[in-house]
């Protein structure tokens, strides 16, 4: 009768595969990428609590940092790691690499009398994209942002994009015309997790604007609840040290013809439904805090 064979398990053990120690590898670089996102999200936490509780903005400032997109200030402002919808041309152009065509039309302060005019339209093709917003105040002055942006794809699944912004205003004093950049990556760390940079007003002219600065990371809880948080910088060049703002939103699709989102910016709450009826998505948006009467937003999206 034939002796059974006998096998040298040692070479053989999961430890010394080749399988087993990729595996192995991969476990590390996602514990690895594990904690610093755990470590990002602790700091933007830290820090939006010493944000100082007031912070005047000019009406330039205001016109050109304060965001347009109905959906996106739903969210707390917290959308340069999202960046997925026509808004992107303000929040992070590089977004418009995989963007498809859509129009935007909407009103920031529907019922506010603080700002008579406060509107925007975008017109978003794959990775261009146009748009226009303006701001008027009680005092009748006035700024109009003429914005041209493009989305490039790159490798290691990230993109850039550039915004090329024209202003034009017409203040008490008189007229302000200018120009400024804006420059932005947005990347995927895997299918769940984004993040996204955004550097306002990079370069500019004529405008005594100071670079801003955005950075935010985006977190696909299930497939139909989307988180983000972000921190903004502004003015690193003040003698009393830059002014900080956290930015935090969330979405949940209910359905395919409902979602709502919620957030927090600064002293302000934030609310928004999206109504998709086919050929027209309506958003609405309600922001509400220590600023005064609460705001009612409203926007429709063509295309998406």
């Amino acid at each position: 009768m034939d002796k059974p064979q006998i096998t040298n398990h040692k070479s053989l053990t999961p430890s010394n595969s080749p399988l087993y120690k990729m595996e192995r590898g991969a476990r590390k670089g996602g514990v690895r990428w594990l904690s610093l996102v755990i470590i990002i999200l602790f700091v933007i936490c830290l820090l939006s609590f010493v944000i100082p509780a007031s912070f005047a903005e000019d009406l330039l400032e205001s016109t050109l940092k304060a965001g347009i997109g109905v959906r996106p200030l739903g969210m707390g402002g917290a959308f340069t790691s999202i960046a997925d919808d026509a808004s992107a041309v303000f929040y992070n152009p590089a977004g418009l690499a995989n963007m498809k065509s859509s129009y935007n039309k909407g009103y920031l302060y529907w019922n506010n009398e603080f700002f008579p005019v406060n509107d925007y339209f975008i017109i978003a093709f794959p990775s261009f994209g146009v748009s226009s917003w303006r701001k008027t105040n009680r005092n009748g002055e006035a700024f109009e942002i003429s914005c041209f942006s493009f989305g490039f794809p790159g490798d290691n699944n990230i993109a850039w994009g550039l915004s090329y912004k024209i202003v034009r205003g017409t203040l008490l004093t008189g007229l302000k015309e200018g120009y400024s950049f804006d420059l932005s990556l947005k990347g995927r760390i895997d299918s769940k997790l984004s993040w996204g940079l955004m550097l306002a007003d990079l370069l500019e002219r004529d405008l005594d604007l100071p670079l801003s600065s955005r950075f935010g990371l985006a977190y696909r809880l299930y497939p139909k609840v989307l988180l983000a948080a972000e921190i903004e910088g502004r003015r690193f060049k003040d003698p009393n040290g830059p002014t900080l703002f956290a930015h935090y939103g969330v979405e949940n699709q209910l359905t395919d013809g409902l979602t709502v989102r919620a957030g927090w910016e600064r002293d302000l709450f934030t609310f928004g439904a999206s109504f998709n009826f086919a050929m027209v998505i309506v958003d609405y948006g309600l922001a509400t805090g220590n600023r005064g009467n609460a705001v009612h937003r409203v926007a429709f999206r063509l295309g998406e």
